[in-house]
């Protein structure tokens, strides 16, 4: 209960810092930028020993050195404040696959970074950072939906799918597991789709699940929407949020897929960084975090100018300070106010962007590889650093590999191209060569940033053959997959713990252990409050009735002297229009109580009703008001998250298997 007090104080603070404007946000910044650095020089002995020449006090953000994942990570156990997490659980957590959407040491949530920069980070959040991050994620969605947007999802049960490379801690993919764990309505309404799945199968699963949010990398977007086009995918979103760092081609995306077309700027190190106006800005939450477009030499880039880095400063995570961490993306700061009219500061981010490999298959159909899928596969080589993968023709791929220091490289690159290979002949690509490069990984464009998956093929367009999905792979029989999916049905440790053949294994490891299948879960105290939203509405709905008939059976007429002026009220219309009001509140209610998903929708729009008429008298009775607002807001997110628990509450026979 205390995080969702404090994601609901964070989400008061977010409307009136906004509201304060610049000078607001920067307060907050200032006070909670000084609040980090002192925590940092008494509970980290890395920082304390980076900052000890300099003062006690009054140091300005500038005068700070900078830090690099390379120098935390090497340094880890001294980065954190609390002695408790060490590296090697770290890495001994996120080595499991089953642990994803779990807190580590029961508190901390680990995101685990593939090295955009080329090295890979791991980044643990204190409950208190998670409480923020998730009241940013709800400005996003207040500020994304119109009322028409928001019936429209609440029609659809507010499916969200996820379409994101599986198999580790990823930030995405933890986010969405942990927020499934938290109730059966979640665990229905949030799905993950790997992207390391055959291109077929993914669109076939789109298709049954029909998703009101789409979210994914823009490459994963962009080859969605060319399926749309092809009339192999049939889906109807009405928001597309484009989780990397270019949201790429903004009017194909919305033209093919139908949606809202929203980028957000995300990071393992701290989510959501920014979120795009409709002006095409990206405008960074300021008052929790802090973004400073550099150039090579650490000094301040100029405003319309894209720099060379970006350094970072979360406000938020005390247990892994970052501040002034060079995040590696190449940012174009705003050099005035965003036209839209927020106070926030606006960037433009060039980021990076892994090519979708089109490689052609021994039967001569072009078969796409998304960047993350192939990626993933080689990144599980034990011994590897860092990988980077070069298409130098239409069915060549040159491995580029930086073992770890004291790896043996041919052991490493004996296991990489075997992973590889085994991913492409699952593709139906068998045929491809996988060749060993001398040369190390490079780093790419000017910013430094890292790109894993890169296309060079000069005149080779790789358009796949008209007809069905050319991502096919051979399906096992019926029973095989009748027998499969009551295995997939039992606990994910048992499945863990199951031989299986060496094909599933392969299979496996490329899509990630993740499983997507409705379990019961044990009703929640949110379902209380979802009760007293049906309760308050039979109550209301009981004096309206009542207020009805007094109305009809009393005098017809009434009448008021004010001022010297006789009024008078015929109270007939108004008493019908009580005791109709009356009954159909009355019904909603024992209708809510029994879970009906209608009278859910009902209940949540009278309670947005309720909370713009108490927004409306803050004024006049603020205290009265504010307590009706936050009483509206639970009894929303009872309603929308935990309602169905109350259909289980009368029905648990009936729980899903």
């Amino acid at each position: 209960m205390a995080g969702y007090a404090g994601e609901l104080g964070t989400m008061v603070d977010l409307w009136r810092a906004t509201r304060g404007g610049p000078r607001a946000l920067a307060r907050r910044r200032d006070a909670r930028l000084a609040a980090l650095v002192a925590h940092a020089r008494t509970s980290s002995p890395f920082y304390r020993q980076l900052y000890r020449g300099l003062p006690p006090a009054g140091v300005r953000l500038q005068d700070l050195p900078p830090v690099s994942k390379p120098q935390l990570m090497a340094r880890f156990d001294d980065w954190v404040t609390d002695p408790a997490v060490t590296r090697a659980n770290v890495e001994a957590f996120v080595a499991d696959p089953a642990l994803v959407g779990s807190r580590y040491l029961g508190r901390y949530v680990v995101f685990a970074s593939s090295g955009t920069t080329g090295h890979p980070g791991l980044f643990v959040h204190d409950r208190a950072a998670v409480a923020r991050y998730r009241a940013h994620g709800i400005r996003i969605v207040g500020t994304t939906l119109t009322a028409g947007r928001l019936l429209a999802m609440l029609r659809r049960r507010l499916h969200t799918a996820l379409v994101v490379g599986t198999g580790g801690h990823f930030a995405g993919v933890v986010w969405l597991e942990s927020e499934r764990r938290r109730s059966r309505f979640r665990r229905r309404a949030y799905r993950i789709f790997s992207v390391q799945q055959p291109l077929d199968r993914l669109v076939s699963a789109l298709n049954d699940f029909d998703p009101a949010l789409l979210v994914g990398y823009p490459s994963a977007l962009e080859l969605l929407a060319e399926e749309q086009a092809a009339g192999r995918l049939h889906i109807r979103p009405v928001i597309v949020e484009s989780s990397g760092e270019s949201p790429g081609d903004r009017a194909r995306l919305a033209a093919a897929l139908g949606g809202e077309v929203r980028n957000v700027y995300a990071a393992s190190e701290f989510t959501p960084i920014a979120l795009e106006c409709r002006r095409g800005w990206l405008h960074v939450n300021s008052d929790w975090v802090i973004l400073e477009p550099v150039d090579a030499d650490y000094r301040p880039a100029p405003p319309g100018e894209p720099s060379h880095t970006v350094l970072l400063t979360n406000l938020a995570n005390l247990v892994q300070p970052l501040i002034r961490y060079d995040l590696g993306d190449s940012v174009l700061a705003k050099s005035g106010p965003c036209e839209c009219g927020s106070p926030l500061p606006a960037i433009q981010v060039a980021g990076r962007r892994d090519d979708v490999l089109r490689l052609l298959g021994a039967g001569g159909t072009a078969v796409r590889v998304l960047p993350l899928a192939i990626g993933s596969v080689v990144d599980e080589t034990p011994g590897l650093h860092r990988s980077q993968l070069v298409q130098t023709g239409p069915a060549t791929i040159r491995l580029r590999l930086d073992p770890e220091p004291g790896a043996d490289a041919g052991t490493v690159w004996a296991a990489a191209a075997a992973k590889l290979l085994a991913y492409l002949a699952g593709l139906g690509l068998g045929n491809v060569d996988v060749v060993r490069a001398e040369e190390p990984p490079e780093q790419s464009g000017p910013s430094g940033k890292f790109r894993q998956v890169i296309a060079r093929l000069p005149g080779w367009s790789g358009c796949p053959r008209s007809g069905p999905s050319p991502l096919e792979e051979p399906s096992p029989p019926e029973d095989e997959v009748r027998e499969e999916d009551d295995r997939y049905r039992k606990s994910a440790t048992t499945r863990l713990r199951r031989p299986v053949g060496r094909r599933q294994h392969l299979q496996r490891k490329a899509v990630g252990i993740m499983s997507t299948v409705n379990q019961p879960v044990a009703s929640t105290g949110w379902a209380g409050w979802a009760k007293f939203a049906g309760i308050i509405i039979l109550v209301n709905g009981i004096f309206s009735g009542i207020q009805g008939v007094v109305a009809l059976t009393g005098s017809d007429t009434y009448y008021l002297v004010a001022r010297g002026s006789l009024f008078l009220f015929d109270v007939t219309a108004w008493g019908w229009w009580n005791l109709f009001i009356g009954v159909f509140l009355i019904f909603t209610a024992l209708a809510i109580l029994t879970g009906a998903t209608w009278a859910r929708v009902v209940g949540v729009v009278l309670a947005i009703l309720s909370a713009v008429v108490q927004l409306l008298l803050v004024p006049v009775q603020p205290w009265w008001s504010l307590i009706v607002i936050a009483i509206d807001v639970l009894i929303i997110y009872a309603l929308i998250a935990h309602g169905d628990e109350l259909r289980t509450e009368k029905s648990p026979q009936k729980a899903n298997p």
